[in-house]
Formats: structure tokens, sequence, C-alpha cells
């Protein structure tokens, strides 16, 4: 039996463009879990509304994460946000921590199921404000496809949403990242006072390391003596690679020893092309969330074949991290 293998992989801390230069690197934010904040670093949330993009036959939106490129303005550093667009309609969907400053969202892009990038691109606005220990609300961004291969973006300021579910305050207030006007006062000036008492160098030594992670997904798609359709599975799954990427690397974060490999059985429905009566048959990697993240992931593709078609889809997940000192 002849299988089709796909062997993605993916530098997590540090991401360039297509053309690979040094002005072209992006440094992808990492998500706030409640902890204190580094000196001269906030935050920001934002949630994102899809309009007008294909939905498959259970109403879910075909799509798949949306990457937010900032640009800082003063010192030119380039940052990225890979932010899934959830289900959630009561807060925010993630805190992203990054260095205070003043930025400008110079891209959006996201692909459908189909492999099409639709990328919206900036003339310099909107401008956000990022403040040291304030969470930046940039409220809801509503996104829909535009002629051809572009993107249009409605930016909308919304009242806060964010709710602390910390015992502790890492914030002192939320503010409107486009005006900065406070909506919200949390941690207030005993916080301000205690960040320079935990974040002050002094005349301390400190030793700086840096971490790459390179994160490994290959997946293997049997359809048995239909296997001539795998191309048409494959390039479906390689539109929607950083959802089901990201199932596993949000569980790696907690679990720093976690790999293997998972299997589901499914069916593809010849009415509509949709992925039906997903099963999990099995696998090595001892993940509860993986799997169900996998299986909802799975559960909103639909593929360009007007057949019925049984198959088995097995994720193969490895890392490896390398280490070392960092310049001073």
């Amino acid at each position: 039996m002849k299988f089709l293998f796909i062997i993605l992989n993916v530098l997590v801390l540090t991401l360039s463009a297509q053309r690979g230069h040094a002005e072209d690197l992006y440094t992808a934010l990492e998500a706030w879990g409640g902890e204190l904040l580094p000196k001269d670093y906030g935050g920001f949330y934002v949630k994102m509304r899809l309009q007008g993009f294909k939905k498959n036959s259970r109403g879910l939106f075909i799509t798949s994460n949306v990457f937010i490129h900032l640009h800082e303005v003063t010192q030119g550093k380039k940052y990225l946000v890979s932010q899934a667009l959830g289900t959630d309609t009561t807060g925010q969907q993630k805190v992203w921590k990054i260095p205070a400053g003043n930025y400008v969202i110079h891209k959006l892009s996201l692909n459908d199921n189909s492999g099409l990038t639709r990328t919206w691109i900036s003339k310099g606005k909107p401008q956000i404000f990022i403040k040291h220990l304030f969470l930046s609300n940039l409220g809801n961004l509503v996104l829909a496809p535009g002629q051809g291969k572009s993107l249009m973006v409605l930016f909308q300021p919304a009242a806060n949403q964010f709710v602390n579910a910390f015992q502790h305050d890492a914030f002192a207030a939320v503010m409107d990242g486009y005006t900065q006007k406070v909506q919200k006062k949390l941690g207030g000036a005993d916080l301000f006072a205690k960040s320079e008492d935990d974040f002050s160098s002094g005349d301390e030594a400190r030793a700086a390391f840096s971490m790459q992670r390179q994160i490994s997904m290959h997946y293997k798609v049997d359809l048995g003596a239909e296997q001539r359709y795998s191309k048409s599975i494959v390039n479906t799954l390689a539109s929607q690679d950083l959802d089901l990427r990201t199932c596993y690397m949000d569980q790696l974060d907690r679990d720093g020893s976690l790999q293997g490999q998972l299997s589901f059985r499914f069916r593809v429905n010849s009415a509509d092309g949709a992925m039906q009566n997903i099963k999990f048959s099995g696998g090595s990697l001892n993940s509860k969330k993986v799997v169900e993240c996998l299986y909802f992931a799975l559960g909103k593709m639909q593929f360009p074949i007007a057949k019925n078609l049984d198959g088995r889809v097995t994720f193969y997940f490895n890392f490896k991290d390398d280490m070392g000192r960092a310049s001073p």
C-alpha cells in the first residue's frame, strides 16, 4: 500500500517572511498565562469575527488561524501573532505579551480551506499603543473576503471584556489600545511599585539564555483502494496546518516531554466534501486535550471531493530544543 507523507517543521520563537532576509524576521509573541510581566512589557487582546467566508455542513468557518503582523514604529522591531478564531463570544480569546511601544498593525492574513491565502496590508494605520503593565484592548476585528486574494478588515473599538481569572493582578489597568483611554483599573500604583522591585536589575549579574524549539508534525493519509484522492486530502490538511499543529504546541507548553502519534478514522461525504464520522483510533501520544483539539479541527474541514471515501489520518508529533547562552 502506498502512503502519502507530509513533513512540516516550524521554528517557534522566530519566524521569517518568504524572502528570508534579516529585515524580514518576525518574533512570535507568547501568550500571557497569569505571570508577572517582564520590565517594560505590556499586553493586548483582540476578538475576531468572520463574515462572508464558506462554512461546512456543521456551520463552522473553513479557515485557519489569523496572522497579525505588528511593526514597532520607533525601533522597527517586528512581531507576529497567530490567533485562533475560536467560538468564544463572552470575553477575550488570548492575552499576548509584548514590549511597550507604539505599533502599526502592518498586515493580517489567513488561509481558507482551499489553500488560498487572503491578505490585508495597512497604509500605516491603525496605530496601537502598548504601555508598561497596561493591557491594551484592540476591540473587535471583522474579516471578510475581498476580490481575488484580498482580505477586508473592519476595526471596531469595544468596551473592556477582560476578566482576571487569577488571584493576583499582573496589569495595572486595561486601556483602549487605539486612544490610550483607561477602561478599567486593575493593580494600580501598588503594582507599578512592585514591578520596579521585581524587575530592576541593580548590580545583579544575570545569566541570559536563548531557546529555539523546532516542532515537527508529520501526517500520513490512508484511503485504501482510493489512495489517488490523497493529494486533495493532503492539500486541505496543509491549508489548515497551523490549527492542527497548535493543538500539539499548546499542550507541549504544559508537558515538555509530550510526543508521539495519534490516528483518526473518518468519512468524506460526497454531498459536500465534509469530513464526518471522525473517530479516534488510538496512538502513543498521551494527551486527551490534543485528541479533542484535533477532533474539532478535523471536523471543520471540507474537501474538493464528490465521492464517499473512508480513510485514516495519522499524526506524528515531535520536537527538538536548542538551548544556548544569549549574547550580553
